[in-house]
């Protein structure tokens, strides 16, 4: 995507560049933490706070909280209406102080140990990971696998068996709808088609509050680019729990991973875990690789 429309440079290039890459669709929202906006900006909490809150005032993104509270999660979606003037030619106003003190270079920060960096010349665009999504995207195996994590977190008895229904029945169907007219197949309108589907295998793999919890344990982990993303999606993994005990079934080397970070306690996938649990006592029952 062209961003020269949208006068933006340096971090808050990049900070907007994440959350487009991950929204682009008009589905998928992005729910990066800050750390991970300060670490690809290569900014300080101060700074990364300060562009955020200027590109939701300029309307280039949308900030959504999904709960109340300090510790509630949030979304970002990119106005793509906005994106689309910008790809087209239409110039914008360069965005508030967040973004204009860090194209100027004109001062650094140390807010809480970290160096902020504002020098354009030590930025560098990031764009492999939305490049690369891209590219799975434009193949069938990418729209599957994006199908297939829909059905997953939709609570799928069976989301494999699911994904190649719901492809066998449309591709019969020519890919139109009820009404004769063919299908826009472009990935936002091919998920949302999957989203309104009715599921044939059924809706009660797990438990619904854990698939949740789930979901948030899945978006922090593959935000951070960390290979056990794809195995958090692996249908096998349930949860069973009651007043006493929350017990979990999943693959072991899932479990060493998961247990790692709840040792370590101070991240989101222990918070999430703890929020979850309520006090209960949280076991597992293991499962062969």
């Amino acid at each position: 995507m062209g961003k020269a429309g949208l006068s933006l440079s340096g971090p808050s290039l990049i900070i907007y560049a994440i959350i487009y890459g991950f929204s682009q669709d008009g589905v998928t929202a992005c729910r990066c933490h800050l750390s991970y906006f300060q670490e690809w900006a290569d900014v300080c909490e101060r700074t990364a706070r300060s562009i955020i809150s200027d590109l939701v005032r300029a309307g280039y993104i949308r900030r959504i909280a999904l709960g109340e509270g300090r510790g509630a999660l949030v979304e970002y979606r990119a106005n793509l209406e906005i994106a689309s003037k910008a790809q087209k030619g239409a110039k914008f106003a360069p965005i508030n102080k967040g973004a204009n003190n860090s194209e100027k270079g004109a001062k650094s920060c140390t807010k809480g140990g970290k160096i902020c960096r504002q020098d354009n010349n030590i930025i560098i665009y990031k764009n492999i990971f939305f490049q690369a999504r891209e590219d799975s995207l434009a193949t069938e195996k990418g729209r599957k696998e994006e199908i297939y994590k829909l059905f997953f977190f939709k609570n799928s008895t069976s989301p494999n068996v699911e994904v190649e229904e719901f492809y066998r029945v449309n591709v019969l169907n020519d890919w139109k709808d009820g009404k004769g007219a063919r299908m826009d197949t472009s990935m936002s309108k091919l998920l949302a088609w999957a989203d309104g589907w009715n599921l044939k295998s059924g809706s009660n793999r797990t438990n619904s509050y854990f698939l949740n919890a789930w979901r948030e344990i899945y978006n922090d982990t593959i935000t951070r680019f960390d290979p056990m993303a794809k195995r958090l999606l692996d249908p096998r993994i349930k949860c069973n729990s009651d007043s006493q005990q929350v017990l979990i079934t999943a693959p072991k080397p899932l479990v060493s991973w998961l247990e790692k970070y709840l040792v370590e306690g101070n991240n989101r996938i222990a918070d999430v875990m703890r929020a979850f649990c309520r006090g209960r006592k949280l076991m597992y029952n293991l499962l062969e690789s």
